[in-house]
């Protein structure tokens, strides 16, 4: 079985540089768009329970706050979960 690089290892290290923002903003806005809303960008990073030591205590992976075109301000929530639909 060969490893997988999780989706929440990928947004953690992203999140490390704010140079790298643009493309978790671009990721953001992607999902946000087919919902009807503007394109955004990461104002900032909160602190979260992402911490914790127990992966079945982490609440989530990233909560960021993101700004829309029209300045509205949004909090968004990253989480993992697991599935077993995508499994070759």
């Amino acid at each position: 079985m060969s490893t997988i690089i999780s989706f929440d290892y990928s947004i953690k290290y992203l999140l490390k540089d704010k140079g790298d923002y643009e493309i978790v903003a671009g990721f953001i806005s992607a999902i946000l768009k087919d919902a009807g809303y503007s394109s955004v960008k990461i104002k900032a990073l909160l602190e979260n329970g992402s911490n914790k030591e127990n992966d079945s205590l982490k609440s989530s992976v990233a909560d960021v706050i993101v700004e829309d075109e029209e300045g509205h301000k949004y909090i968004v929530e990253i989480d993992k979960s697991y599935t077993n639909l995508f499994n070759a």
